[in-house]
């Protein structure tokens, strides 16, 4: 019973984990300008990633 409820706190762990990054991800972002030359810097668009956590592997 006790490693059933870690299991399902672990799994709402990454739910709510891959849900926030992906509100990160969409929100609007300013970014700064270039110390050096004095560029706007910008994005390299959104890619998919894959980590793995103390809570288990996230994408």
């Amino acid at each position: 019973m006790v490693y059933i409820v870690l299991q399902m706190g672990l799994f709402l762990a990454r739910c709510l984990l891959e849900d926030e990054l992906s509100r990160r991800a969409k929100a609007v972002f300013v970014w700064p300008v270039c110390t050096t030359c004095g560029t706007r810097l910008h994005s390299k668009g959104w890619e998919s990633r894959q980590m793995q956590t103390l809570v288990g592997t996230i994408s």
